[in-house]
Protein backbone atom coordinates (compact mmCIF):
# COMPACT_ATOMS: atom_id res chain seq x y z
CA UNK A 1 0.00 0.00 0.00
CA UNK A 2 1.24 3.51 -0.88
CA UNK A 3 2.15 5.91 1.89
CA UNK A 4 -0.33 8.80 2.14
CA UNK A 5 0.92 12.30 1.52
CA UNK A 6 -0.04 15.20 3.71
CA UNK A 7 -2.41 16.43 0.99
CA UNK A 8 -4.65 13.39 0.86
CA UNK A 9 -4.36 11.95 4.37
CA UNK A 10 -7.17 12.37 6.87
CA UNK A 11 -5.75 13.48 10.20
CA UNK A 12 -6.92 11.89 13.42
CA UNK A 13 -8.49 14.28 15.92
CA UNK A 14 -5.35 14.26 18.04
CA UNK A 15 -3.38 15.86 15.18
CA UNK A 16 -5.88 18.57 14.24
CA UNK A 17 -5.79 22.17 15.38
CA UNK A 18 -8.45 24.82 15.57
CA UNK A 19 -7.84 27.65 13.12
CA UNK A 20 -9.26 31.04 13.97
CA UNK A 21 -9.64 33.77 11.40
CA UNK A 22 -9.01 37.38 12.32
CA UNK A 23 -9.99 39.37 9.30
CA UNK A 24 -9.62 42.98 10.34
CA UNK A 25 -8.48 45.19 7.47
CA UNK A 26 -8.18 42.25 5.06
CA UNK A 27 -11.92 41.62 5.24
CA UNK A 28 -12.54 45.30 4.51
CA UNK A 29 -10.16 45.28 1.54
CA UNK A 30 -11.74 42.16 0.05
CA UNK A 31 -15.23 43.54 0.67
CA UNK A 32 -14.37 46.74 -1.19
CA UNK A 33 -13.02 44.67 -4.09
CA UNK A 34 -16.24 42.68 -4.20
CA UNK A 35 -18.22 45.92 -4.27
CA UNK A 36 -16.19 46.93 -7.32
CA UNK A 37 -17.24 43.74 -9.06
CA UNK A 38 -20.89 44.36 -8.20
CA UNK A 39 -20.70 47.97 -9.40
CA UNK A 40 -19.18 46.82 -12.69
CA UNK A 41 -22.16 44.48 -13.19
CA UNK A 42 -24.58 47.32 -12.45
CA UNK A 43 -22.68 49.62 -14.81
CA UNK A 44 -22.76 47.14 -17.69
CA UNK A 45 -26.46 46.42 -17.18
CA UNK A 46 -27.26 50.14 -17.00
CA UNK A 47 -25.26 50.74 -20.17
CA UNK A 48 -27.43 48.19 -21.99
CA UNK A 49 -30.40 50.44 -21.14
CA UNK A 50 -28.64 53.62 -22.18
CA UNK A 51 -27.96 54.73 -18.62
CA UNK A 52 -24.55 56.14 -17.77
CA UNK A 53 -22.72 55.51 -14.48
CA UNK A 54 -19.72 57.53 -13.39
CA UNK A 55 -17.87 56.58 -10.21
CA UNK A 56 -16.19 59.22 -8.07
CA UNK A 57 -12.55 58.35 -7.47
CA UNK A 58 -10.90 58.62 -4.07
CA UNK A 59 -14.03 57.96 -2.05
CA UNK A 60 -12.01 55.97 0.49
CA UNK A 61 -9.73 58.96 1.13
CA UNK A 62 -10.91 60.91 4.19
CA UNK A 63 -10.33 64.32 2.54
CA UNK A 64 -12.70 63.32 -0.26
CA UNK A 65 -15.41 61.50 1.66
CA UNK A 66 -15.74 63.73 4.74
CA UNK A 67 -17.35 66.67 2.87
CA UNK A 68 -19.71 64.23 1.13
CA UNK A 69 -20.70 62.68 4.46
CA UNK A 70 -21.31 66.16 5.87
CA UNK A 71 -23.48 67.37 2.98
CA UNK A 72 -25.50 64.14 2.81
CA UNK A 73 -25.67 63.90 6.63
CA UNK A 74 -24.38 60.33 6.64
CA UNK A 75 -23.84 59.05 10.21
CA UNK A 76 -20.20 58.64 11.28
CA UNK A 77 -20.62 54.91 11.88
CA UNK A 78 -21.37 54.35 8.18
CA UNK A 79 -18.75 54.21 5.44
CA UNK A 80 -19.26 55.04 1.77
CA UNK A 81 -17.36 52.49 -0.30
CA UNK A 82 -18.75 53.58 -3.67
CA UNK A 83 -20.20 56.86 -4.83
CA UNK A 84 -21.44 57.29 -8.36
CA UNK A 85 -23.61 59.43 -10.57
CA UNK A 86 -26.16 57.61 -12.69
CA UNK A 87 -28.57 58.87 -15.33
CA UNK A 88 -29.52 59.22 -18.95
CA UNK A 89 -27.08 61.34 -20.96
CA UNK A 90 -28.74 64.37 -22.52
CA UNK A 91 -26.29 64.72 -25.37
CA UNK A 92 -24.15 62.60 -27.65
CA UNK A 93 -20.46 63.04 -27.13
CA UNK A 94 -18.05 61.89 -29.81
CA UNK A 95 -15.04 60.57 -27.99
CA UNK A 96 -12.16 58.73 -29.57
CA UNK A 97 -10.22 56.43 -27.33
CA UNK A 98 -6.60 55.60 -28.11
CA UNK A 99 -5.93 52.22 -29.64
CA UNK A 100 -4.66 49.49 -27.36
CA UNK A 101 -1.12 49.60 -28.74
CA UNK A 102 -0.91 53.31 -27.84
CA UNK A 103 -1.55 52.72 -24.14
CA UNK A 104 -0.44 49.13 -23.46
CA UNK A 105 3.00 47.62 -23.75
CA UNK A 106 4.16 44.02 -23.99
CA UNK A 107 7.16 42.61 -22.15
CA UNK A 108 8.82 46.02 -21.63
CA UNK A 109 7.89 49.69 -21.64
CA UNK A 110 7.65 51.04 -25.18
CA UNK A 111 7.11 47.72 -26.95
CA UNK A 112 3.56 47.99 -28.35
CA UNK A 113 1.06 45.19 -27.90
CA UNK A 114 0.53 43.48 -31.22
CA UNK A 115 -3.19 43.03 -31.42
CA UNK A 116 -6.03 43.84 -33.74
CA UNK A 117 -7.98 45.35 -30.82
CA UNK A 118 -8.65 49.08 -31.14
Amino acid sequence: MEESTSLNRILPASETRTISFRGGDLVRIFSVQEIGTAVRSIELTALAYGIGLHGIMGILVPEVVEPINEVLEIPRDYEIVYFGLMGYPDEEIAQRFPSLNQVCYAEKWGIPVTSNLT
